[in-house]
């Protein structure tokens, strides 16, 4: 078989960028920043319009699952239990990321958070499920399942792929040896 792809169609290429590290999940974006989580600790801002480093931004532990965004903030698990708000258009080279709360929730918070009008939901496995007020970042109330966990994983899926979902009333999880709660 030849090459499928389709032929004379190709997008223009505005810039490129060579990392020197590796990108842990897909960007998050502002209106004139594009951000990336690296294996390095780090959180990257380019500017969408030369790819000038705008703010690199050191973090004290990895990175869990990928950033959540609502407007111009984005909400960073990290591994140690922490889930930090990092505004997308503050912070420079100098003074590094801006962020205007951090909490620490425990456990390992390895989901993409859920953000609503006035909370960000963050879940994992061995941390259960937790409300953040996404405003001042005060821990509003968690729940944590403590019983024996049987570990079975989908070979299919990373445990980040299953995200806190809310229908606007309920806030839904699941966790692959509780079930859905």
């Amino acid at each position: 078989l030849g090459d499928l792809r389709p032929q004379g169609v190709s997008p223009p290429l505005r810039w490129e960028y060579g990392l020197t590290s590796r990108a842990l999940f897909a960007p998050v974006q502002s209106p004139l920043r594009i951000w990336l989580a690296t294996d390095t600790r780090t959180f990257l801002a380019l500017s969408k319009i030369d790819k000038e480093v705008i703010v690199t931004g050191p973090l004290w532990e990895q990175i869990a699952a990928r950033p959540a965004q609502a407007e111009t903030l984005a909400y960073v698990p990290l591994v140690d239990g922490t889930l930090v708000a990092v505004d997308l258009e503050g912070g420079n080279q100098t003074a590094g990321l801006s962020s205007p709360w951090r909490v620490n929730v425990g456990g390992l918070l390895n989901r993409t958070p859920l953000v609503t009008d006035d909370a960000v939901y963050v879940a994992g496995d061995n941390t259960g499920v937790a409300r953040v007020d996404r405003k001042s970042g005060t821990l509003l109330w968690e729940r944590s399942e403590d019983q024996a966990r049987d570990e079975i994983a989908n070979a299919l899926n990373h445990p980040a792929a299953i995200s806190p979902v809310t229908d606007g009333e309920n806030v839904y999880v699941f966790f692959k040896d509780l079930g859905l709660l």
